[in-house]
């Protein structure tokens, strides 16, 4: 039997502060949000109240807008047309319970981790290109080579 234990408000505070800026580390994040999903199973309101604590309203929509892209592709890919129950927007009330619920609630905190992994593209390193030098008996042609 599957026993839920909300959220404290201290614990929030302590991954807000274990996570860091999303904008400026996406990736300490996705590990906070790794570890949450790895040790207390949140269900749909805990996830919400973790993406709340963590991520800034635009955050929230870029990582639910990259949620969305992952379970449309996942679904055309399996051919099921049930989108809405794997990323509802209201409280879907699964009971932890139910086997078919469970892989739901487990389904839904992949969905958010993805979002939260992919949301902000990784930047480039451009600093690499400033070792990148045409030779001086090089020809153009031959350096674009």
């Amino acid at each position: 039997v599957y026993v839920k234990v909300p959220f404290s408000t201290a614990d929030l505070k302590k991954w807000k502060d274990m996570a860091g800026s999303y904008r400026e580390d996406p990736d300490e994040v996705a590990r906070t949000v790794e570890i949450i999903i790895e040790n207390h199973d949140p269900d749909w309101r805990d996830m919400q109240g973790t993406k709340n604590t963590l991520l800034t309203y635009e955050e929230r929509r870029t990582v639910l807008a990259k949620a969305r892209e992952e379970n449309e592709r996942l679904h055309k890919q399996h051919g099921s047309k049930r989108l809405k129950e794997f990323l509802p927007t209201d409280d879907p009330a699964w009971d932890p319970n139910d086997v078919i619920q469970r892989l739901l609630i487990s389904g839904y905190q992949q969905l958010i981790l993805f979002g939260i992994k992919n949301g902000i593209p990784k930047p480039k390193n451009l600093s690499k290109l400033y070792w990148v030098v045409q030779g001086e008996e090089e020809t153009p042609s031959a350096f674009y080579e």
